[in-house]
C-alpha cells in the first residue's frame, strides 16, 4: 500500500468518526484527501471497500505489535498473552475503531458485516491458538469453548464496569483474574460444548491467508537499492532478510528479532510505507508457516 492510499484511508477514518459512516460521502473523502474521483476509485471500489481497508490495517497493526511482544519470550508465558490481548484492545481504542466497528456490525450492510465477521473470527482463531500455546495440547479439543468463555467474560466485565464506575477499565487486571479462574477450570475439562462446530464454521468463512514468499522477496529486492540511500543499517537489514528468506530453512528466530529494527530504520523516510508493508507481510507469513 502506497503512502497516498494510506493517507486517503486516514482521512476517511477521521471523517467516519466525526460525521458517522452513513453521513460521510465519497465526495467528502475526495475533497478532504485532495484527490480526484478517479484516484479514489483506483484505490477502492466503494466507500464500503474503503472501510474494509481500514479494518484490515487495524488488524495488521495489532498483529505486528503482538508479534513484537513475543520476541525473546516463551509462547507459553501467560503474561505475554495478557499483554498481547491488551495491546489489541488499546490500539482499537486509541484509533477510536471500536465504536465505528460496533455500528457497522449492527447495520444491514452485507459486505461490511461479512468483513466484521471475518475480523472477529480471526481474533477468535488467534486467541484459541495462543491459549493452546499457554495451556498445552490437552486444551486443543476445547480451545474454542475456552476462548468464548474468556471473550464473553471480558466483554461482560467491561459493560458492567462502564455502568457502575467512571474509572478506566483495567483490562490487564480483569484478564489476570479471568486466567486465574481458567487455571482452575481447564485441568478438569473432559468434554467440549461447541469447539467442533466453531472449527467447522471457521473453515467456511476464513481460510489461510497464503502470503506469498515470492511476493515478499520481490518487494525486498525492489527496496534493497533504495535502502542503500537511507543508511548502512537499512541496507544491511534488507539484504539479510533477502538472504535468509531464499534459504530452504531460514532462521526464523533471527528474522523475527530484526523485524522491528528493519521497519524502524525506514521510519520518517520516503520508503516508510514499503517497509511497513514488508514487515506486515513477513509477520503474517511467519505466523502461517511456522506456528
Amino acid at each position: 500500500m502506497n503512502a497516498r492510499k494510506r493517507r486517503v484511508i486516514q482521512v476517511a477514518l477521521q471523517l467516519f468518526l466525526e460525521r458517522g459512516y452513513v453521513q460521510t460521502s465519497i465526495q467528502d473523502i475526495i475533497e478532504h484527501a485532495e484527490i480526484s474521483k478517479g484516484t479514489f476509485y483506483n484505490y477502492f471500489s466503494s466507500k464500503d471497500d474503503c472501510l474494509i481497508a481500514i479494518i484490515e490495517i487495524g488488524r495488521e497493526q495489532t498483529m505486528v505489535k503482538r508479534n513484537e511482544l513475543l520476541l525473546g519470550k516463551q509462547r507459553s508465558d501467560i503474561n505475554v498473552l495478557i499483554e498481547q490481548i491488551v495491546v489489541g484492545i488499546q490500539l482499537n481504542y486509541n484509533q477510536s475503531l471500536l465504536p465505528l466497528l460496533e455500528n457497522v456490525f449492527q447495520s444491514g450492510n452485507h459486505d461490511l458485516k461479512s468483513a466484521m465477521r471475518n475480523y472477529h473470527l480471526r481474533e477468535i482463531k488467534w486467541l484459541a491458538t495462543r491459549l493452546v500455546d499457554v495451556y498445552g495440547q490437552q486444551l486443543k479439543p476445547f480451545k474454542y469453548d475456552v476462548t468464548m468463555m474468556l471473550f464473553g467474560s471480558l466483554q461482560s466485565f467491561q459493560k458492567m464496569w462502564r455502568a457502575v464506575t467512571q474509572e478506566p477499565f483495567n483490562v490487564a487486571a480483569a484478564l489476570t483474574f479471568l486466567f486465574a479462574q481458567l487455571d482452575r477450570i481447564i485441568p478438569h475439562l473432559d468434554d467440549g460444548f461447541m469447539s467442533k462446530e466453531i472449527s467447522s464454521y471457521m473453515v467456511q468463512y476464513i481460510a489461510a491467508e497464503h502470503i506469498s514468499k515470492e511476493g515478499i522477496l520481490t518487494e525486498l529486492q525492489e527496496l534493497l537499492p533504495l535502502a542503500q540511500k537511507i543508511s548502512k543499517e537499512s541496507y544491511e537489514l534488507t539484504a539479510f532478510l533477502l538472504e535468509e528468506l531464499v534459504k530452504d530453512e531460514p532462521n526464523i528466530t533471527i528474522i523475527r528479532a530484526i523485524l522491528p529494527s528493519f521497519s524502524g530504520t525506514f521510519a520518517t523516510t520516503a520508503y516508510t510505507e514499503e517497509a511497513i508493508n514488508i514487515t506486515s507481510s513477513l509477520w503474517r507469513y511467519l505466523e502461517e508457516k511456522f506456528n
